[in-house]
Parts: structure tokens; C-alpha cells; sequence
């Protein structure tokens, strides 16, 4: 996908009357969803990894986050996270100090699209966004929008 189609995607989902989640956004189902995803994760890497959905995520646009224990990628820094929005079926796949080696992307990605998720380059969601919630103003980017505590 090019980036301007992953702007347009983000565009599209875009619900200036909805900040935490679209209307008629099914928590449950998305949790028991992610819950699916985070064991698939863990599965798939043969790890167990840190998990957080439900009461823990509040005023937020995502509602889950798996976070990949540095160890795992035998790395420095944070370990690798996933993220779920609230939103368009959205998920992404970062790091707090560090961009995600292709390697490791190579290997959630797939897992991401095979449990219907639409997965959003790191890099398309610190774009500014240009949607119509007021924090546009602040100069936010498409991160916050989605996939971030409001």
C-alpha cells in the first residue's frame, strides 16, 4: 500500500463526533478478538508476552496492546509492542526507542492479517492528523488519533 492509501484509510475512519471509539464499536467482541491475537503471538514466537485489554485500557482509541519481552529479540531498550485501535480494524506493531527490524516485522504482520486486522506502518500514524477531532489544533498526529490514551 502506498502511503497516501494508508492516509486515505486513516481519513476514512475518521469519526469527528467519536473519540474513543466509532459508534456502535462491539468492546467485547473486539477483546475476546485481541485476547485470540495475543495468544497466536505468543504461539508463534514461543514466548510469553505482556497482554493488556479491558478495565486496564481507559480513554483510550485502542484496546489492546501486546508488548514482546526485549529478551525475545535479544535486543536493548523496550520490547516490541502491538496495538489495536478502536477503530477500522487498525493494529500496529512498534517500539518505544527504536524502529522495528523488517525481520520481526516479517513475522507479526502476517499473524496481524490472518486475524483480519489492517495493519498501519508506524510511520504513516506520526503523520499530522488531519481529521476533525479538536486536538488537530495541538498539532497531533494519526497516532494519538488511533492508537493512543486521549
Amino acid at each position: 500500500m502506498t502511503r497516501e492509501q494508508y492516509l486515505d484509510l486513516l481519513r476514512n475512519a475518521d469519526n469527528p463526533d467519536s473519540g474513543e471509539y466509532p459508534p456502535g464499536f462491539d468492546r467485547e467482541g473486539a477483546e475476546k478478538k485481541f485476547i485470540k491475537l495475543a495468544g497466536k503471538v505468543e504461539e508463534l514466537l514461543a514466548t510469553k508476552c505482556f497482554s493488556e485489554t479491558g478495565v486496564y485500557i481507559q480513554d483510550a482509541s485502542f484496546h489492546g496492546e501486546i508488548v514482546v519481552p526485549r529478551e525475545f529479540w535479544n535486543a536493548d531498550g523496550d520490547g516490541i509492542f502491538i496495538r489495536v485501535s478502536n477503530f477500522g480494524g487498525f493494529a500496529t506493531v512498534g517500539c518505544y526507542s527504536a524502529e522495528v527490524p523488517e525481520k520481526h516485522l516479517s513475522l507479526l504482520i502476517p499473524v496481524l492479517e490472518e486475524m483480519g486486522y489492517v495493519y498501519i506502518p508506524e510511520n504513516i500514524l506520526y503523520e499530522l492528523y488531519t481529521g476533525g477531532l479538536p486536538f488537530r489544533e495541538q498539532g497531533a498526529s494519526w497516532w494519538l488519533r488511533y492508537f493512543d490514551y486521549l
